[in-house]
C-alpha cells in the first residue's frame, strides 16, 4: 500500500465510516494500529423516518458525533456554542425588508434553504 510509505501511524480516525474507509481502517487495524470510527446513528435515523412505529427521540448533533471520535482517540476537543452560521449585515437587511414586503411575521419563519449557484454552459 502506498499509504504505508507516509507512516508510521499511531492511530486512524475514520470520520466517514463508508465502505472504502472501513476497508482502509481494517488494513490498519490488522497491523495493530488503533482505529476510531464515527457512529453516524444510521439505525436511529431510520427509526425516525420509517412509515410505522416511528421512534422520535433527539439525536446527537453531527458536530458532537465528530468530537466524540476525537475524544475516544485521546484528543479531547470542544465546539463553541452556536449559532454557527454568521450572516452578513446586508443579508440581514435584505431578509428583513423581504419579509416585511411579504407581510411575513417573524414568529412564522422557521426554514432555511442553502443554494449553490452555478453558471450554466
Amino acid at each position: 500500500m502506498e499509504i504505508n510509505k507516509l507512516g508510521p501511524y499511531e492511530k486512524v480516525i475514520d470520520l466517514h465510516s463508508s465502505v472504502r474507509s472501513r476497508l482502509i481502517s481494517l488494513l490498519f487495524s490488522i497491523r495493530g494500529i488503533g482505529v476510531f470510527r464515527i457512529v453516524k446513528g444510521r439505525k436511529e435515523k431510520l427509526r425516525q423516518i420509517r412509515q410505522k412505529k416511528k421512534i422520535l427521540t433527539p439525536l446527537p448533533h453531527t458536530v458532537d458525533r465528530y468530537l466524540k471520535v476525537f475524544e475516544h482517540a485521546g484528543y479531547p476537543a470542544s465546539a463553541r456554542k452556536g449559532p454557527w452560521i454568521n450572516v452578513d449585515p446586508e443579508s440581514k437587511i435584505f431578509a428583513k425588508e423581504f419579509f416585511e414586503s411579504q407581510n411575513i411575521q417573524k414568529k412564522k419563519v422557521f426554514g432555511l434553504a442553502l443554494l449553490r449557484l452555478q453558471a450554466t454552459p
